[in-house]
């Protein structure tokens, strides 16, 4: 059991700490909203991989190879959508207020995002999906273990680099639309690199 367990635990570190279009959205969410009303979307990944988990292992393997370049250009298209807004939203000036989006769509926004990313598929298709039916076989509670490594580390990482995020820009106004701004870039780059690798088949 400790094997899968600590199978789980660096591929919870790295999806927390690298950049992506879902986190980018949470980081603009927290710096408009504050960490406490967009803790839910720290969520989203385990809500929205648990239908992507299951298709995928009971077609591990048979995923069409031309599902993913669809997936590429749609979640590129709509993570450039979000990066729109949270441009505007940087050039407001605006303080941390509930009036700036209902926390549902918030969270249907982020599922969205994990739902339409290629990688999520990829990763569980060929990463945490063969590894979770290996423990399986063994024993369901071997796969459970890898399941609580993996996101027993991501979750509460998350927490923590959004609490951070959010204590940055209320020491400074002017570093939260800053940090806005960046976040906009940066998920417009990604939502473009994105586009560019699904029109590349």
């Amino acid at each position: 059991m400790l094997e899968f367990l600590l199978q789980g635990i660096p591929l919870g570190i790295t999806p927390a700490v690298v950049p992506t279009p879902f986190k980018l959205f949470l980081f603009a969410s927290v710096l408009t909203r504050g960490w406490r009303r967009s803790l839910p979307i720290t969520l989203s990944p385990l809500l929205a991989d648990f239908p992507v988990v299951v298709l995928v292992l009971l077609v591990l393997g048979q995923i069409p190879p031309w599902i993913i370049p669809i997936l590429s250009v749609i979640g590129g298209l709509y993570s450039l959508w979000l990066a729109w807004r949270t441009f505007k939203l940087s050039q407001r000036g605006l303080e941390l207020t509930a009036k700036t989006q209902s926390s549902v769509r918030n969270l249907m926004q982020s599922l969205t995002l994990v739902w339409v990313n290629p990688g999520v598929w990829l990763f569980w298709a060929l990463v945490g999906g063969p590894i979770f039916l290996r423990g399986w076989a063994q024993s369901p509670l071997y796969a459970i273990a890898f399941t609580v490594g993996m996101y027993g580390v991501f979750l509460p990482l998350l927490t923590i680099i959004t609490i951070l995020i959010e204590k940055a820009g209320a020491i400074n106004p002017q570093a939260n639309r800053i940090m806005l701004l960046i976040a906009s870039i940066a998920m417009a780059g990604l939502a473009l690199y994105q586009i560019w690798t699904g029109l590349q088949g």
